[in-house]
């Protein structure tokens, strides 16, 4: 599946695929499991091509239930005879470089940054992609809201009622 430079949306029918597919990207991008689907039995390893800002092109291989993450300096489409330019850890470390959050994190200029851990204590922690990864990949259960039945078409509000005291001239 190849996916434009800007949003993209992926839609379809019930039980088409669309929900694994957003759980594959997020297994490419540091989640910890992919759950195994009927369609997907003989594949071995998931490929996820990126285009960074500097239009350099990667390519994340993953075997499927694997811990580690090869990471190739072009756009390969098919399982590589060629080693990786990188063998990237999926576990987070700030304190080492070989894992695939400390080398998303580069490339987007943003490594070693700190982030909130507490908002009570003022405690800071060293910034993960997982962080990020929600807002590279949304589902559709991640941004519906509901508004009440009650409310008029067209309307964004409830009505204000008037106090007893105040009146019209």
């Amino acid at each position: 599946m190849e996916f434009g430079p800007h949003l993209t949306v992926i839609y379809g029918a019930s039980e088409s695929g669309k929900s694994y597919i957003v759980e594959a990207i997020d297994y490419m991008l540091g989640a910890t499991k992919l759950k195994p689907i009927h369609e997907a039995e003989g594949y071995t390893h998931v490929l996820l091509g990126l285009r960074p800002e500097d239009g350099d092109v990667i390519t994340l291989c993953r075997e499927l239930g694997g811990n580690k993450v090869d990471v190739f300096d072009t756009d390969i489409r098919t399982l590589p005879a060629s080693a990786p330019a990188h063998r990237l850890s999926v576990k987070h470390s700030p304190k080492a470089d070989n894992n695939l959050s400390r080398h998303l994190l580069k490339i987007l200029g943003v490594d070693g940054r700190r982030v909130l851990k507490s908002a009570t204590q003022g405690q800071l922690r060293t910034l993960s992609f997982r962080d990020l990864a929600h807002l590279c990949v949304i589902s559709d259960t991640g941004w519906r809201t509901r508004v009440p039945r009650s409310w008029p078409r067209g309307r964004t509000r409830p009505r204000q009622r008037r106090s007893p005291s105040s009146s019209s001239c």
